[in-house]
């Protein structure tokens, strides 16, 4: 309750200020321009599936996020979002923080950003290969969509007609945020084997190694050929999913006490991406090679080099019903290693190997609608399934009820986390 207070006072002071900021700025100056609102989130989860020793069935939180905007003449606006959550399981996710801090200017061809900002590193409607660049707070690995962590650096663009050259650089340290005990999606190892049987063996803690501390730098070159949007793109920086080593501190204790090496290693991504239509299909596609690490069945860190491809599809339905639309987005992946076995179920990096992804939503009228959102893994034999239905006939508050269910093989990532199927309800509201 301590930590709740302390937030709701921040975010009343914080909104104190930008109504005082915007009211001063305002009047001295009419070129000044401030918007300030916000939206306050609950999230309720429920397991119904094998528990895990130590975790609750029920998992519970709220977060407030308050977004402002400031905007001087035609050419320079700021943007920050500050955000607070509440977990009462999970005290690392009890925290206040600024998403977003920055500041950006337009004018002709150029655009220059500059600041913290949340950055979708993908072009295409659906997954893409450079997504795998994308930094989240994994507390939830499925539910990523709100979890997308500010980073530190420079965007700057040059267009021309309809062509754009974007170039970024981002600062080392910026990475996604990993939960490595009592967590659903990371299982640290309890026992080891010995001879003549079993020992118990003991977290002691996690020690970060980097090969060098590279900043995340990026560069892509769009334009329309004719009917055919393409897109070449380039980033090179560390993988902020580690690569994870057990290292053991005094074998002949008992329990064995451990720590985990995490190690973050350069990754490389070259993409293309070719976009057209076909009548009223949006058709695009992406060719992309990745050159990464991993661990090998040695357990030692080897190459990960293989090629990305993907076809995606999505179109728009108006109905006679002025209320009625229907969307959909499908899209097949297939990966081809450069190198020979096959890819553990826990390797984040390869959730997708040979799948095909639906997203589809339905809005019925304006209080009600159904969405969809399946994937079905072929080489390793999984499945996810997540309906929801969202309501908003008590508005301004928004009720999204919704399962997710994961199957399949165990050496699948959706076999192999079955038991984190689940049912959630978000309840959404705005509070300015």
């Amino acid at each position: 309750m301590r930590h709740l207070k302390n937030i709701l006072k921040t975010l009343l002071g914080l909104y104190l200020f930008g109504i005082v900021a915007t009211t001063v700025a305002q009047e001295a100056d009419n070129n000044w321009s401030t918007t300030l609102h916000g939206q306050a989130r609950v999230l309720s989860r429920y397991y119904p599936g094998q528990n895990p020793a130590g975790l609750y069935r029920w998992q519970g939180e709220a977060r407030a996020e308050l977004e402002g905007e400031v905007s001087y003449g035609k050419y320079w606006k700021g943007r920050a979002v500050v955000i607070a959550n509440v977990n009462p399981d999970e005290r690392r996710r009890n925290r206040l923080w600024a998403n977003e801090a920055y500041v950006y200017y337009r004018q002709g061809h150029y655009f220059l950003k500059a600041g913290k900002q949340t950055v979708k590193w993908g072009a295409l409607t659906g997954f893409s290969a450079m997504d795998l660049a994308n930094r989240y707070d994994y507390y939830d690995v499925l539910d990523t969509e709100a979890e997308r962590l500010g980073l530190w650096g420079l965007e700057a663009r040059y267009s021309k007609g309809r062509t754009e050259l974007m170039l970024r650089a981002f600062h080392p340290d910026n990475r996604s945020r990993l939960y490595l005990e009592d967590n659903r999606w990371i299982n640290l190892p309890q026992r080891m084997a010995v001879p003549g049987g079993e020992a118990a063996m003991a977290y002691e803690g996690a020690t970060s190694h980097y090969q060098k501390r590279l900043p995340l730098l990026s560069g892509s070159l769009s334009t329309e050929v004719g009917r055919v949007q393409v897109r070449g793109s380039w980033l090179y920086g560390n993988n902020d999913i580690p690569l994870s080593q057990i290292q053991l501190q005094e074998p002949m204790v008992s329990p064995v006490p451990y720590e985990v090496q995490l190690h973050f290693e350069p990754m490389m991504i070259s993409a293309l991406n070719l976009g057209t239509w076909a009548g009223e299909w949006n058709l695009w596609g992406e060719a992309a090679f990745v050159d990464s690490k991993r661990i090998g069945e040695t357990g030692e860190i080897t190459p990960d080099q293989y090629t990305f491809c993907s076809l995606g599809a999505d179109r728009f339905w108006a109905f006679e019903h002025p209320e009625r639309h229907l969307r959909l987005v499908a899209q097949f992946l297939q990966v081809f290693p450069h190198q020979s076995g096959t890819y553990a179920p826990t390797e984040i990096d390869h959730i997708f190997q040979t799948a095909l992804l639906i997203d589809t939503e339905l809005q019925i009228n304006y209080n009600w609608s159904a969405a969809l959102r399946a994937v079905g893994e072929f080489r390793a034999e999984g499945f996810y399934l997540e309906p929801r239905l969202i309501c908003k006939a008590w508005a301004p508050l928004r009720a999204e009820l919704s399962g997710g269910w994961l199957g399949g093989s165990g050496q699948s990532f959706f076999g192999h986390f079955k038991t984190n199927s689940r049912i959630a309800l978000h309840l959404i509201r705005p509070i300015l």
